[in-house]
């Protein structure tokens, strides 16, 4: 049995699986919650460029702008996003368009089983009725 005890072959075996299983699982912690964080920037940049829509044409309604905003996103689902518009009217004539977005990622990080929320608002000026 002493014989047995003392016997270090295979050690580093062990030592090795104690300590990968926890590595990988903080690895692909990082790997999930960058690409949350990456996704969350793509929606954020399709808002902000589907929003160009209402400042350069006072036409542009929230169809157009969701066809534009559908367009840029390329990692995302639409589906997965969520626009809520409010329009405010200026003195001057013009509107303002505040446009608000949510966003949830769901991750499949190892031991958990979580969905992060992104979300974030953007104004966009519109000239009054009749300006070129």
């Amino acid at each position: 049995m002493r014989r047995l005890i003392r016997d270090e072959r295979g050690a580093a075996a062990v030592e090795t699986s104690l300590i990968l299983a926890p590595l990988f699982t903080v690895l692909m912690g990082v790997f999930f919650v960058g690409w949350a964080i990456h996704c969350s920037g793509e929606v954020r940049q399709a808002v902000t460029r589907a929003g160009r829509v209402f400042a350069l044409e006072r036409s542009a309604t929230e169809t157009t702008f969701r066809q534009r905003f559908e367009a840029e996103l390329h990692a995302v689902s639409p589906g997965q996003v969520t626009l809520q518009f409010r329009q405010h009217a200026l003195p001057s004539g013009a509107e303002l368009v505040e446009i608000q977005w949510s966003y949830g990622h769901p991750t499949k990080i190892p031991f958990t089983d979580q969905v992060y929320r992104f979300g974030g608002a953007i104004e966009v000026p519109r000239p009054p009725a009749g300006s070129a």
